[in-house]
């Protein structure tokens, strides 16, 4: 009787396991060395491709100094992502522009602000919003300086944007304060509103609705609100021709990119592999396993 055994393994473990043929298949994390070591075995059918998620960090809008689109342009302007997408990814991602991945229908790059990492960018934008730069060189207005907490979970991305992140708002006059969480301790803290940024990553997104739907005024737990953005989401959900769809979802990434409820970190790709005594795996961007199950046979 055919049998399929799922293991949870982690990314201490899962190549020794791999290896010593305990496990015919797993993912791994898609960097050059992960792709080396597997090639190395010899007996490893090697997949990589997009994911379709993406990493974000969420704007607090009950904060008064994030509610000008401004400062959160400056936010974004002032991160080096290309910087923080090298360091993770190793040349498998890429920065983030739109809340949808590459791979989708709706992704069209055209006319949407890339919003390179520019620090006088940033500077002007910042003092445009009237946050002055204090005598330590941290930005002030009204009296209260321009401080900003950030709740990350350990992982890896994390692991370089906290350093980052610090460095190059302290060089646009921003200090930011991280606070490192388990993940439910981290969403329990964003729904109580106690944070100013909050670093996440989506689930995967079979539709370009489920990378926006958390924009929608309605149901945003950050406080994000756009009457415009509220409409696009609306037209392009009522419908279920994408090429009328197309179109909405372009225009509703280009305002999106003019009053940003986030900073969109990095796209990223997805690194897995089966033993070749298994033959029938065939991983797909939006359904994982799943779909390939009942082909699944072990070589005779």
């Amino acid at each position: 009787m055919a049998r399929f055994i799922y293991r949870v393994t982690n990314p201490a473990t899962n190549f020794q396991l791999f290896q010593t043929g305990e496990t015919d298949y797993d993912a791994f994390t898609a960097k050059p060395d992960d792709i080396g070591q597997l090639k190395l075995l010899g007996f490893a059918n090697i997949n990589l491709y997009s994911s379709s998620d993406y990493s974000r960090i969420d704007f607090n809008f009950k904060r008064p100094a994030l509610q000008d689109a401004r400062v959160r342009q400056a936010l974004i302007y002032g991160l080096d992502r290309q910087k923080l997408i090298t360091v993770v990814y190793q040349g498998y991602g890429t920065v983030a522009n739109q809340p949808i991945s590459p791979v989708s229908w709706a992704y069209d790059p055209q006319g949407i602000n890339p919003y390179a990492y520019d620090v006088n960018k940033a500077k002007q934008l910042l003092d445009q919003a009237g946050w002055k730069p204090g005598a330590d060189g941290i930005r002030q207005r009204d009296g209260k300086k321009l401080e900003l907490t950030l709740l990350v979970t350990k992982k890896l991305l994390n692991d370089a944007l906290v350093p980052i992140a610090k460095d190059n708002y302290r060089q646009i006059g921003v200090l930011l304060k991280p606070q490192v969480l388990d993940f439910n301790a981290l969403l329990a803290q964003r729904k109580a509103g106690n944070y100013d940024l909050a670093s996440l990553s989506t689930s995967s997104l079979n539709d370009p609705h489920d990378g926006v739907r958390d924009y929608i005024s309605q149901v945003s737990e950050t406080g994000y609100n756009n009457p415009q953005v509220d409409k696009l989401i609306g037209q392009a959900n009522a419908t279920l021709d994408i090429e009328q769809r197309k179109p909405l979802y372009h225009q509703l990434y280009q305002v999106l990119a003019e009053d940003p409820p986030v900073i969109l970190l990095g796209n990223r790709k997805i690194l897995s592999a089966s033993s070749a005594r298994v033959t029938g795996f065939k991983p797909d961007v939006y359904n994982g396993l799943t779909g390939s199950l009942p082909d699944v046979k072990r070589v005779q």
